[in-house]
């Protein structure tokens, strides 16, 4: 099969793209854990106010279930990352290889459509939401579908460079080219 891009252009992408995928990733794992802290910050300081004061603390719930939305679904699009989709193993060890490779990139244009969908979705509900505000804090709706937003645009850059690589036949380690799903 002859190469239909220029080797050095493509090394410059695929340069930009692990930046682009390590850079990203890191900024996801950073604000999940920065997520998860102040979910547990929150309801640490909830306790205390307790013991403290005999009440508790009226934003908590609210404030604990945005950062969960934020923690689930920038979790999910570093799962995307790392390519530990769940697989389907059983069907592709009986594959030929052409058919495995055919499986693979049809599996993988699903994902990005289903996850550029689902941006999309978010986008406009987003917008929908912010002319209401949340019951406690009376911040905008929109923090409920930004993370979502956020969580699918970042997996569609993603599952993109997954399937220009594929398509390449560039694999990332001997398992992501063993697997239908990666």
């Amino acid at each position: 099969m002859q190469q239909t891009t220029n080797p050095d252009t493509a090394s410059t992408l695929d340069r930009a793209c692990s930046a682009y995928l390590h850079a990203s990733g890191l900024a996801l794992r950073v604000l999940g854990v920065a997520a998860l802290a102040l979910m547990v910050g929150s309801h640490a300081l909830e306790i205390v106010w307790r013991l403290l004061y005999s009440r508790g603390l009226s934003w908590v719930h609210e404030f604990s279930l945005i950062a969960a939305m934020v923690l689930y679904f920038l979790m999910y699009a570093e799962i995307a990352k790392q390519r530990d989709y769940v697989r389907l193993d059983l069907l592709e060890q009986r594959l030929p290889e052409a058919a495995r490779r055919h499986l693979s990139t049809f599996i993988r244009l699903v994902v990005l459509a289903f996850h550029a969908l689902v941006a999309w979705y978010a986008v406009g509900t987003a917008r929908f939401a912010a002319a209401f505000d949340t019951t406690v804090l009376e911040w905008p709706e929109t923090v409920f579908y930004l993370p979502l937003a956020l969580g699918c645009a970042d997996i569609v850059l993603t599952e993109t460079i997954h399937l220009w690589r594929h398509l390449r036949g560039q694999g990332a380690d001997d398992r992501a080219v063993r697997r239908a799903l990666t």
